[in-house]
C-alpha cells in the first residue's frame, strides 16, 4: 500500500475524448465555464514535481523515495473513462478532484467543457524532462542542470513513473539539484495556490458495486 504522506493523487482524463461526452447523459452534467489551463506555478520559489502514466510497478519505490526525501509530488493516473475514476476516488476518499491532465497535454474545446462540467481545471507543465520522449539519463540530467542554471521563479515539471531510469537515476539527481537551488517542493495545487479538491465529503461504504 502506498504511503500518501507527502503527495496527493490526481488523475488524467481519458485518451478517447468522445467517451467523455457519451459516457454520462448530458442532463447529469451541470453547465459550467470551460476549464482553465495552468501551465506554470503562480507561487514563487516553488517546484511541483508531477508524474504521469501510472500506476506502474515503480510506484511504491517512487513514493518511498519522495517520502524519504521529504518531497511532495503530484501523480496523474491513466484511465479510459474519467467519470469512473472520479466515482472511485469519491467513494474511497469522499473528495472530488479539482485538477486533471489530458494525455500529452493536448486539449480542445470538448476537453475544456468536459473538465469544466466536473468542476476541474487542467494542469500542464512548463518543464519537460523528456523521459516520455526516450531521452537518455544524461540528457534528462542536462535539462535539470539547465533549468536550475536559468533559475525561473517556479517550475512545474513533467516526469513519467513508467521509466525505470526516471525513478532510480534521474529523480534523485533532480531533487538534489532543485533543493540545492533553494526551491521548495510542493504539490501542483499548492504551487497554484488553489484547493486540490473541488468538494470534500464523507467516504462511501464498500458494497458489491465496488471493483477496486
Amino acid at each position: 500500500m502506498w504511503k500518501l504522506k507527502h503527495f496527493m493523487i490526481l488523475l488524467a482524463p481519458i485518451v478517447c475524448l468522445c467517451t467523455v461526452a457519451s459516457a454520462i447523459p448530458a442532463h447529469t452534467l451541470n453547465k459550467r465555464a470551460k476549464a482553465q489551463v495552468f501551465r506554470s506555478c503562480t507561487v514563487p520559489n516553488t517546484v511541483a514535481l508531477t508524474f504521469d502514466d501510472g500506476p506502474y510497478v515503480y510506484g511504491n519505490d517512487l513514493v518511498n523515495m519522495l517520502n524519504a526525501a521529504g518531497v511532495k509530488g503530484t501523480f496523474f493516473l491513466i484511465h479510459d473513462e474519467m467519470w469512473r475514476v472520479e466515482q472511485a476516488i469519491q467513494r474511497i476518499t469522499g473528495a472530488m478532484l479539482a485538477l486533471v491532465r489530458p494525455p500529452f497535454g493536448d486539449y480542445n474545446d470538448l476537453v475544456l467543457e468536459a473538465a469544466g462540467a466536473r468542476g476541474c481545471n487542467i494542469a500542464n507543465w512548463d518543464f519537460d524532462s523528456e523521459d516520455g520522449k526516450n531521452a537518455t539519463v544524461a540528457r534528462q540530467k542536462g535539462l535539470y542542470d539547465a533549468v536550475v542554471a536559468a533559475h525561473p521563479s517556479s517550475i512545474l515539471s513533467l516526469q513519467h513513473e513508467v521509466h525505470q531510469t526516471s525513478v532510480y537515476e534521474v529523480l534523485p539527481y533532480a531533487i538534489e539539484k532543485l533543493r540545492g537551488a533553494g526551491y521548495r517542493f510542493v504539490t501542483v495545487a499548492e504551487c497554484l495556490n488553489i484547493r486540490p479538491y473541488s468538494t470534500i465529503g464523507a467516504p462511501g461504504f464498500r458494497d458489491a458495486s465496488w471493483r477496486c
